[in-house]
């Protein structure tokens, strides 16, 4: 049994923009082409269509919020 596999929606997108904040813990977040690392106290946000998904790369627990800029969630999964 090796370590924990990071945990965290797979590659999906969305016709409407999401924005996320990082609240606890660390996020690795690709958003189109880029990565990025998150910590506590960050924000990304994602456009309209844009293929995204993040992932717990922190040794503890990760909190965020995620606001969706729609009343209905539509996700659509690679």
């Amino acid at each position: 049994m090796g370590p924990p596999r990071p945990q965290g929606p797979g590659l999906h997108r969305h016709p409407y923009s999401e924005t996320w904040s990082v609240l606890e813990g660390e996020a690795t977040i690709t958003i189109g082409d880029e990565t990025v690392v998150a910590h506590a106290g960050d924000t990304a946000v994602v456009q309209p269509g844009v293929w995204h998904g993040f992932s717990n790369t922190g040794s503890g627990t990760l909190r965020m919020i995620c606001i969706h800029a729609s009343d209905t969630m539509i996700q659509e999964f690679r």
